[in-house]
Order: C-alpha cells, then structure tokens, then sequence
C-alpha cells in the first residue's frame, strides 16, 4: 500500500460522508478558540482579519467564521463539501473563497492568514505527509498567527480497525462503521507536542478531550492552539 493509494481512499471516504452529513452546528472547542485569540476583538473590527478553514466538508466553520466577521477562505478535496457548502452560503446570502484543492498544492500564499482551522482533518494521512502539511500552515499564517488542530488519540474505540500502515496508522476497514475507507493516525500528546514545535509553533493550549456515543463508542481527541514562532 502506498501513500496515493491511502490518499485516494481518504478521498472517497470523506466525499461520502460529507454527502450524508447533516451537521451544521461549530464545534464549540473551535468557538472557544477562536474566542481565546480573537475574543477582545469586536466582530464589526474584523473584517481586515484572514481565516482559513482546512477541509471545510458541510461548511459549518465557514458559516460561524463569516458571522462571528472575518474574511473568510477554505479549501477541501472532496466534491460534496463544495456542493454542501455553496448551496448553505446562497441560502444565508453570504461569501467565501472556497477552493476545491488539496493542501500540499493549495494556491494560497504565504503569510496570508491570521487564523487556521484544520478541525478533524490533520490527523487523516500518515505522519510523514502530516509533518509536511504543519509546515505548510505554517508558511501560510502571518507571524504570530494562530492555529487550531485536533489530533485523534488511541482511546478511540476504532484505533487499529484496519490495515496498518505505520505505527498506529490504520486505513480503515468496515469494522469502523462510518469511517471505513479512511486512514486515521492516532496520536499520543508527546507526539502532538513534537509534530507541532518541529513545524514551528508554540503550543498555547492543549487539551485532552473524551466523549462516550451511544454509551459504548469512546470517541477522543487531543485540542489544541498553537502560535507560529518560526517562518520554515
């Protein structure tokens, strides 16, 4: 198994679930990131500010950035996530330069954004690939810039439901319900702390957050904000 073979499952596995997802609410650990950086700053103030949300799917962190007022840019692979997404802006009247694209080839610049959001999609390709995409969120962010990343960790009840590929990366399989067909790599906090100061940030928080669906799916994941200290 290669690494474009793991790609293009992930691929297909995320345009199918992002073609059955109904979700529409933020993710309040993303609210209360952004909060944390940007809170002192009032809404009809940020218009100047750039965020950038990494794999978009249904949209709904565009829709909350554009409301809370930023200048608002994301990027996604999957077809559906630009179909779900556009029809939802039309319907609310508002604006934003989605691109559909991949991350190592985005046409963004550099220095560009003051926020990033890469919400449940860092963690889904191996750890080489991975360490390549941090250092491009980072080349992407203005000095000082912030981004918000969650990690999986493996308390999650589908770690290892699949084919290995690398020390605790697996390319899912039909045991993992809803994510078969996708590559997750679950990761330790040292890990996590590791990834992000090689590809020069500084953590500002990390948190560790679990919740139990269905009374018996552990679901987990490391949250985090990181400051960029260093231009790679």
């Amino acid at each position: 198994m290669e690494n474009k073979e793991i790609f293009s499952s992930t691929q297909n596995a995320w345009n199918r679930i992002i073609g059955e997802s109904n979700l529409a609410w933020p993710d309040e650990d993303v609210v209360r990131c952004v909060n944390r950086v940007f809170g002192n700053i009032a809404r009809s103030e940020r218009a100047h500010l750039k965020a950038l949300d990494i794999g978009f799917g249904t949209g709904r962190h565009i829709i909350y950035l554009l409301l809370e007022g930023f200048s608002v840019c994301g990027i996604d692979y999957a077809p559906n996530a630009m179909t779900a997404t556009h029809a939802r802006l039309a319907e609310l009247g508002l604006t934003a330069d989605l691109r559909l694209e991949e991350l190592s080839t985005t046409t963004f610049q550099k220095n560009t954004f003051d926020i990033i959001l890469c919400w449940g999609a860092a963690f889904l390709k191996p750890t080489n690939e991975m360490k390549t995409d941090l250092a491009k969120l980072n080349e992407l962010l203005k000095p000082g810039g912030v981004l918000c990343v969650n990690f999986r960790t493996r308390n999650n009840w589908f770690y290892g439901l699949g084919q290995p590929f690398e020390p605790h990366g697996f390319l899912l399989d039909e045991r993992a319900g809803p994510y078969q067909g996708s590559y997750y790599r679950f990761f330790s906090k040292e890990e996590v702390e590791g990834l992000l100061q090689e590809a020069g940030f500084e953590i500002v928080s990390l948190e560790y957050k679990e919740w139990h669906k269905f009374g018996k799916e552990i679901h987990s994941w490391w949250l985090v904000s990181a400051r960029k200290t260093l231009h790679l």
